[in-house]
Parts: structure tokens; sequence; C-alpha cells
């Protein structure tokens, strides 16, 4: 038996960092199932357009967001990942979902500047829908029309709303295509004509009074259900109904009805936010979003959205967020 050139080599096994850029216009999503078993050494940039995140586990993570570009966590358990955010980036909690209201605006049809009417084809039944003189109960209004004559009438969205006097109704049918959670929101406000024609408004779900006298304001102001509503798959019901009382020309008016399907939830605790101010975070969960640390030009941030906007970030939506542990928050270490 022979040996020659025997040797001791040093061997180490390496694991490749892997890379992905989102450059360019358009939405990229990435679910669970596009991430490899081990995500730890998986970088991501958003240079440009929108990544949408859905339905994953992270670990150890590095995530950029330049300027222009935009990262949306939906359904996200991220631990230990860093998330940086540049000036003119935006990060999203929550995918917002799709409304399920046609025409919750009530911009079409388009009514005649300063006028309004009854409207048989705005995606809305409207009763009482009788003879021509009933049908002045409800209705689409432009802004500064005969019943919006004061500016504190003035629509939150778009020139024009539903308008419903006494004992009037709007109802339209929705199509939920999944079970789930829903919530519904609109704005609303009675006509600006004195307290004594404030009206109580109450919304039907399938016939159910799931809000009640929340009409009671004399500006228009947002109103969403506190609570999320479990709607099963198949066609529902949604139903705006003006109390009676007031004056003659007491009247509600309605407009921005939306149900949307409650996001997935985030889980953002052990993870740390990095923003530069001129960033933006929208917040589409109707739960507070925590998220480990957050730190904006390099200063640590606590507290909420109004932390966040007080050093030149936009945060938008209708969700909560908690940077850092809350204020008195002690950590024990045995």
């Amino acid at each position: 038996m022979n040996f020659d050139a025997i040797r001791f080599e040093r061997y180490e096994e390496m694991t490749p960092e892997c890379s992905l850029a989102k450059t360019g216009a358009g939405t990229l999503t990435l679910t669970g199932d596009d991430f490899p078993s081990t995500t730890s050494d998986l970088a991501l940039s958003v240079g440009g357009g929108t990544l949408v995140v859905e339905d994953a586990s992270l670990s150890g993570n590095s995530i950029s967001v330049a300027s222009g570009g935009e990262l949306v966590f939906s359904g996200v358990a991220a631990t230990n990942t860093e998330i940086s955010v540049a000036s003119g980036g935006s990060v999203v909690f929550g995918a917002d979902t799709a409304n399920l209201i046609v025409n919750g605006s009530f911009e079409t049809p388009v009514v005649e500047t300063y006028g309004f009417k009854w409207a048989a084809d705005c995606q809305w039944t409207l009763k009482p829908d009788g003879t021509s003189a009933e049908r002045g109960n409800e209705g689409i209004q432009h802004n500064r029309s005969a019943v919006t004559s004061d500016s504190a009438d003035q629509t939150p969205y778009g020139d024009q709303s539903l308008f419903l006097r006494p004992g009037a109704s709007a109802s339209q049918m929705v199509s939920v295509s999944e079970a789930g959670e829903y919530t519904l929101s609109f704005w609303q406000a009675a006509r600006n004509y004195g307290s004594a024609n404030v009206l109580a408004l109450t919304v039907y779900v399938d016939g159910v009074a799931t809000v009640v006298n929340a009409g009671q304001s004399e500006r228009y102001a947002p109103y969403r259900t506190s609570h999320s509503l479990p709607l099963s798959a198949g066609s529902h019901t949604i139903k705006f109904e003006c109390g009676t009382g007031g004056t003659s020309g007491a009247m509600l008016f309605v407009d921005d009805v939306s149900l949307k399907a409650v996001p997935s939830e985030n889980d953002f605790a052990t993870s740390t936010l990095t923003l530069a101010s001129g960033a933006t975070v929208r917040l589409n969960n109707a739960a507070k979003m925590a998220v480990g640390t957050v730190t904006v030009d390099g200063a640590k941030i606590r507290g909420g959205a109004d932390a966040l906007r007080a050093v030149g970030v936009t945060v938008e939506g209708d969700g909560r967020i908690q940077c850092g542990a809350p204020f008195g928050l002690a950590v024990i270490l045995r």
C-alpha cells in the first residue's frame, strides 16, 4: 500500500446569503410558501412599487424600503427582524381589504351642482319609493344644495352624500365570498339647523340592529363598529334607517360607507423598525400593532401614533401602534 501527498485541510460549510430586491412599479406578493425553510439569511429590499409579505413567519431578516417603495405586512410573525424605511418610503401593517359596499361615497349618479334628488340608479334601495312627494324623503345631494346650505354640512369625501329624512332608509345587499370578521364604517351628520334636529341613525345587518343612535352629531363625524361583525359566506343586507322626530327640515347625511374584512394580525413584538423622518407608517389593523423597538433618525421612540407624528413620520389608517414597551412596564432579569 503506497501513500503520496497526504494533507489535512480546513473545510467550512458556507450557507450563502440570499437577497431579493423589488424595483420598478407594480406589486409583488410573497407568502410563506415563497420563503425558504430558514429565512434568517434572506435580505429584502424595496426600491420601488409595492412588496406584500403575507401569511409568513420571518426570523432574523433584514428588510429595507427606499424612497418611493412600499412594504406591506399582513399576517406576518417576525422574530428579531430589522425593518428600515427611508424618507419617502412606506411600511404598511395589515393589507387593506376590498370594500364590499358599492357606491359607498354616493358619487353615482352625478347630481347637478347644488342639487339633490331621489336616485333609483344609485346601487342602494331607497324607501319610501312611492309618490313623487315621498321620494323627497331620501336620495343623494350635492354639496351646497338646498339641504346643505351651511358650510358645516360639506361631505368629508367627494361632493355628494346620502340624505335621509325621518323614517326613510337606504339598504344594499352585499356578497361575502369568505366567512370571517368584518368592520363596518361610515361618516354621518345631522342637518345643521340646531340640536333639536339631531336624529337617531340605526344600521341593520340582516335585520338586526347593529349600530343604534350613531347620528348624534351636528357635524360630519366618523363611525366604525367597535367590534368586528362575524359574517358567513353569502349575501347580507346593510340598511341605514333615520329615526323620527325633529322639525320638518330635520334629516341625516351619510357618506363613505365601507364594509371590509378585518386584516390578518401581525406580530413584531421582538423586531426593530428604523424610520427616517418623512417616512410613512400606515395602519390597517383594528387592533394595536406592537413593535419591539422603534427609532426615528436614530432616536428611540416610545408611545403611539402621536409620538411618531411629533418627529416627522406620517401615520395613516384607522389602526393603532405601540412603539416599544408600554410606559411603566418593568422587565426583571433573574
